[in-house]
C-alpha cells in the first residue's frame, strides 16, 4: 500500500498539479481520521487473551469492521488510477489485489475459528463490495470534472498512507512478530515497485 501510494498515486499527482497536491493529500488524511473517530474500532490488543467465545467474537468483529473501513481508500485508489490511465489502474488494481488476499483471510479465519462461517462470508463480501463501491466514485467525478483526477490520486494516497501508518503497521507489531512484519513490509514495497517498473 505504501509503494502504491507513493509511486502510483502521489507521483502522477505531483507531476500534474505540483504543490497543490498537498491540499487533497491532507484532505484524504483527514477523511480517514474522521471515519476513525466516528466509527471507532479498537486495535486488536495483543495482550488480550482470547479464551472465551464472546471475547473472540468481539475481536473478530472489530477486525472485520476495520478492514471494511480501510478498503474505502483502496477502492478510491483503484478508481482514481483507472480514471487517469488504464495501465496505471491495472498496476494499482494488481498491487492492491495481491494484498487483499491475506487481508481477506485475516477477516474470514477468526470467524471460521469460532464456527461462524456465515459471518466470515458476509464480511468477506462486504469487504470486497466496499472497495468496489468506492472505486466507482472517481470515474464519475472525473467525468464531470477531469481536473479533479490528479487531486483524487493524492486524496487516495493520503488516506492510504494514514491507514498504513495509524492502523496497519501498529497492528502488525502488536503480537510479537515485529521482525516478520518488517520483512513483509519490505517485500511488499519491493514487489509493488517491481510492478510499477515493469509496467512503466
Amino acid at each position: 500500500m505504501l509503494s502504491v501510494a507513493f509511486l502510483e498515486l502521489l507521483k502522477p499527482s505531483v507531476d500534474s498539479v505540483g504543490l497543490y497536491f498537498t491540499v487533497s493529500f491532507l484532505l484524504g488524511v483527514l477523511a480517514v481520521y474522521f471515519v476513525d473517530v466516528l466509527l471507532p474500532h479498537d486495535h486488536m490488543v495483543g495482550e488480550v487473551v482470547l479464551d472465551d467465545l464472546r471475547t473472540r467474537m468481539r475481536a473478530s468483529l472489530l477486525l472485520a469492521i476495520a478492514v471494511v473501513i480501510h478498503n474505502f481508500p483502496e477502492g478510491l485508489a483503484i478508481g482514481s488510477a483507472t480514471a487517469v490511465e488504464y495501465s496505471l489502474g491495472s498496476r494499482v488494481t494488481l498491487a492492491i489485489g495481491i494484498q487483499d488476499i491475506p487481508e481477506g483471510l485475516a477477516v474470514a479465519l477468526p470467524f471460521i475459528a469460532v464456527g461462524k462461517r456465515g459471518l466470515a462470508l458476509l464480511f468477506a463480501v462486504a469487504s470486497g463490495l466496499s472497495e468496489a463501491a468506492m472505486a466507482l466514485i472517481p470515474p464519475l467525478l472525473g467525468g464531470l470534472a477531469p481536473q479533479l483526477l490528479p487531486h483524487l490520486l493524492s486524496f487516495s494516497a493520503g488516506a492510504m498512507i494514514y491507514v498504513v501508518s495509524h492502523e496497519v503497521i501498529p497492528e502488525t507489531h502488536n503480537h510479537g512478530y515485529e521482525k516478520e512484519a518488517t520483512v513483509g513490509l519490505l517485500v511488499g514495497v519491493v514487489l509493488a515497485s517491481l510492478l510499477e517498473t515493469l509496467g512503466a
